[in-house]
């Protein structure tokens, strides 16, 4: 650990935490100045702003100074990560002590501290009985006064209960995938509140950050207090660490947790090198591990040399060759001679392995081709195929190391080498998937609806950045997404398209067929069939979704505000590009969110008898906020006129709020008022991008352009799908002339409404019966429909669109 000048290190307790519980360790600093720190509604800090992690890191940065160290624990080890993720450069390193976060909709502690009788119950124990938890706190003998001064810490606590409100599965790692500060990992063997296993899944979540390790046999979740005085000469001197996100590394971090690899040794300089352990009958794998390779944006797999089945005499002669060339770190290994291996790019949705007779290395050299391969997948469908008879290895076995290797990733997609020896299979390489053509379906519908072809830089940055965040949306009522780690886009020969799969593997747990997704997004999708068992085991899934919907819509109006007030009023000023991008994507990520929840909220209520849709389009020609492709700042706008305030949510009566808040049926037209609403207070935020950030580099236009049109495979996009079926919008007759009275246009926009209006008709090849488009349509009463076949040839000519059908009509 490099302190800075001034030798100040920040001392962070977790939940509960205040000034006194450093009291012990404090005296013991001789070379370093610590400084404890109380956040909001902890200890003698006054302050109110402890509702959510966002929060809490804004009064963390507000509490201290740029450029010195910080040593946090808990889960207020997970504020200095969203700190960090505002503001990468604020701590010199951040020391981490058995962070919360990981697998948080696993946690049986969570799960039930979400019911709010039982959490008042343990604070209240906490605060007047701390000894009953004496071992959750130490396994030494603390006296007396060490028990009541934890309890004193959770008297003085008023923010204990609204931790466990806001750090949710779905909101508590947000952005955490861009971090790329200088942490410190350490996890303690002793550890009562969190066991050690949660540190292999950091990797995982930290993919891009400097992440080092440190793992203390002696240490349990309060050291400071077990052991004041080494505690303070282990800052001081600082901890001996290896790096996370490297080769050497991740496995490093797979043996803690179990898995089969063979015995790691990581040689850094002749200090190791000396203290190398070999056996003279065993032979050995040398394998490079660098910086420039196996890291979460470069694979650079194979750059370097690997030696394989070396000799235990000619081990330390290797490694220093690779040193000498530049190595960061040499792995050596004992070398396994294998009967059969391969490589496997495995994500949660599917597996994808190749394989070969004999050692792999030739395979993974590219000198070899596969004697097998297959695609894998416990969903089934496109997501794999059947398992092929006659494998040279045991299949049953690899599976289960894949997938606990995956799971113990925090569920990151790898590219794992293994290798199988006739007895047990190995784990040899673990690596993140950097640029990879999965059995993915991409689509552009919606996309197309809301975006030109080309985008600004700020809109690409924004979809791509927050893409991780939405896609973890369905969590607020199907957890199962985050096991998925599925994108919300995913960019496409330079481009983002919507990530199918997200929504897909949805529909596959809950047993709905996936028409029905085809039918809201109005494009092709894979075939998912009905499934009755797993939609009658979804039940209680669909029951927990209408409440999470419904909560989130009433939460909306303060939300809007709160961010039209963040935009108009406090991002104002110079601002560097890193902290508006990051602004830029957390609003992005909130807006796409929202939308999630108000369509499954709509999803849920087919019946509009408690209210129909009261348009928000009423004079739209005086909304000067509102363009054709409005969901990109960088559109052109006309004269700058002031930024509109945000519009109050919409006026429901008390039998809708009654009917909103118990989950009643009949308010669909309601909730698409409240889409709309939405959709137009967003719009004025866009606006007041546009002009506010109007000579940004941000607005030039990205390189990329969205060029496929429909649905596709990530794999094959040559083999482009069609949309299936067509779709009624307005159920009419009408007989007119093509480009005259009936307009048939590719994809439906709502900002094109008012043209819209000068037609009998509308025909798109394009779109979803939720789409914003097709919802002006229907309060406009104009009929219309969807139909993919639909062609512009027939500009000029009479025909009849009845429903969903388009006809040529002789003249």
């Amino acid at each position: 650990m490099q302190a800075p000048i001034d030798n100040i290190l920040y001392l962070l307790p977790g939940n509960g935490g205040f000034n006194a519980w450093f009291d012990d360790c404090v005296p013991h600093f001789q070379t370093i100045i610590p400084r404890p720190i109380e956040l909001p509604g902890m200890g003698h800090n006054p302050s109110k702003k402890h509702k959510s992690l966002r929060q809490l890191a804004d009064a963390l940065l507000e509490q201290t100074e740029p450029g010195h160290p910080i040593f946090a624990v808990g889960i207020n080890a997970l504020v200095v990560l969203h700190a960090l993720a505002k503001k990468p450069d604020h701590f010199s390193e951040s020391i981490l002590l058995a962070p919360v976060g990981a697998f948080l909709w696993q946690r049986s502690f969570v799960k039930v501290m979400a019911l709010r009788p039982i959490r008042k119950t343990i604070l209240y124990l906490l605060r007047h009985a701390p000894g009953i938890f004496k071992r959750k706190f130490t396994d030494r003998d603390w006296p007396k006064e060490k028990i009541a001064r934890m309890g004193k810490g959770y008297q003085l606590c008023r923010s204990f209960e609204d931790y466990f409100d806001f750090t949710t599965p779905m909101e508590a790692l947000d952005f955490f995938e861009q971090i790329t500060s200088r942490i410190t990992l350490v996890w303690g063997e002793k550890d009562a509140v969190l066991n050690k296993e949660q540190l292999t899944a950091w990797a995982g979540i930290l993919p891009r950050a400097n992440l080092n390790i440190n793992f203390q046999a002696d240490w349990g979740h309060y050291p400071y207090i077990d052991d004041p005085r080494g505690f303070a000469l282990l800052m001081e001197q600082g901890l001996q660490t290896f790096p996370a996100n490297t080769k050497a590394g991740r496995l490093k971090l797979a043996s803690m947790v179990a898995l089969p690899v063979p015995k790691v040794q990581a040689i850094t300089d002749d200090a190791a090198l000396n203290e190398l352990e070999l056996q003279d009958t065993q032979r050995y794998a040398i394998r490079a591990s660098t910086q420039k390779e196996d890291q979460a944006d470069r694979s650079g797999a194979g750059l370097s040399t690997t030696y394989l089945d070396v000799r235990a005499a000619e081990v330390k002669f290797k490694v220093k060759s690779l040193l000498k060339a530049g190595v960061e770190e040499v792995v050596v290994q004992p070398f396994i001679s294998a009967q059969s291996g391969g490589v496997a790019f495995i994500r949660n949705l599917n597996m994808e392995l190749e394989w070969v007779h004999g050692h792999p290395q030739y395979l993974l050299d590219g000198q070899q081709a596969p004697d097998g391969q297959f695609l894998w997948s416990a969903k089934k469908g496109y997501w794999g195929q059947e398992v092929p008879e006659g494998l040279p290895f045991p299949w049953e076995e690899l599976k289960d190391i894949l997938q606990r290797t995956l799971k113990a990733f925090h569920y990151m997609p790898l590219d794992v080498e293994w290798l199988f020896d006739g007895k047990q299979i190995w784990l040899v390489q673990a690596r993140p998937v950097t640029r990879y053509a999965w059995k993915r379906s991409l689509t552009s519908a919606n996309i197309d609806e809301l975006l030109p072809d080309k985008v600004s830089r700020m809109m690409e940055l924004m979809q791509q950045g927050a893409s991780m965040a939405i896609g973890r949306a369905y969590a607020a009522w199907d957890t199962r997404c985050l096991e998925d780690n599925e994108p919300f886009t995913v960019a496409f020969e330079d481009a983002s398209y919507i990530n199918l799969d997200l929504f897909l593997s949805r529909f596959a747990d809950w047993g709905l067929p996936s028409a029905l997704l085809a039918k809201e997004i109005g494009s092709y999708v894979p075939k998912v069939p009905f499934n009755l068992l797993h939609f009658l085991k979804s039940i209680p899934v669909f029951l927990k979704m209408l409440g999470a919907s419904r909560k989130s819509i009433s939460q909306l109006e303060a939300e809007v505000k709160e961010w039209h007030h963040f935009w108009t009023e406090e991002m104002i000023g110079e601002i560097s590009q890193a902290h508006l991008a990051f602004h830029l994507q957390r609003y992005y990520a909130f807006m796409v969110r929202r939308n999630i929840h108000i369509n499954a909220a709509l999803s849920s209520d087919p019946f509009s008898f408690l209210g129909s849709t009261k348009s928000v389009y009423g004079a739209s020609e005086n909304k000067y906020w509102r363009l054709p492709y409005e969901s990109d700042p960088a559109t052109s706008r006309g004269p700058q006129q002031a930024t509109p305030p945000p519009a109050d949510f919409p006026k429901w009566t008390g039998l809708q709020w009654f009917a909103h808040k118990l989950g009643l049926p009949g308010m669909g037209g309601k909730y698409l008022e409240v889409r709309e609403w939405f959709r137009d207070e967003n719009m004025k935020v866009f606006y007041h991008l546009h002009y506010q950030w109007a000579a940004h580099p941000l607005m030039q236009m990205h390189p990329g352009a969205r060029v496929r049109t429909g649905t596709f495979f990530e794999n094959n996009p040559d083999k482009v799908a069609q949309m299936e079926g067509a779709l009624v919008i307005v159920p009419g007759k009408v007989e007119g002339i093509i480009g005259r009275d009936i307009l048939i246009v590719d994809v439906l926009q709502a900002g094109n409404v008012e043209e819209y209006r000068n037609y009998k008709a509308i025909v798109a090849k394009a779109g979803g019966r939720l789409s914003h488009g097709a919802t002006l349509l229907r309060e406009f009463g104009i009929p219309s429909a969807i139909i993919p076949q639909a062609s512009n040839e027939w500009k000029g000519a009479r025909a009849m669109l009845n429903g969903a059908i388009l006809e040529k009509l002789e003249n």
